[in-house]
């Protein structure tokens, strides 16, 4: 289950990641420095807007920050394995 938590803890670990400087993704933005810094601490959560806007911004899908895309990419993973042992042959019945 996602919770705001995980939101805000992967929308600061994707900026972290981004090597970009939070003036820098702030001035892409038109937003102030101190906004995401609120963001990285965990104090605020970026307006819809603002967090698609910021998802494009550091190449990151939204999916991953709202944890939509979780257990349907859990399943494709499972098949994607089954398919990989299957095709090789090594899997008995």
């Amino acid at each position: 289950m996602i919770t705001i938590e995980i939101i805000q803890k992967r929308i600061a670990e994707s900026i972290k990641q981004s090597g970009l400087t939070q003036t820098e993704i702030a001035k892409k933005l038109s937003i102030k420095p101190t906004q995401i810094c609120s963001y990285i601490h965990g104090r605020k959560l970026p307006a819809l807007d603002t967090l698609a806007n910021l998802c494009k911004v550091l190449d990151i899908d939204a999916n991953y920050i709202l944890g939509i895309d979780e257990e349907t990419k859990n399943k494709a993973q499972i098949s994607n394995s089954f398919n990989q042992i299957y095709n090789s042959g090594n899997l008995k019945f």
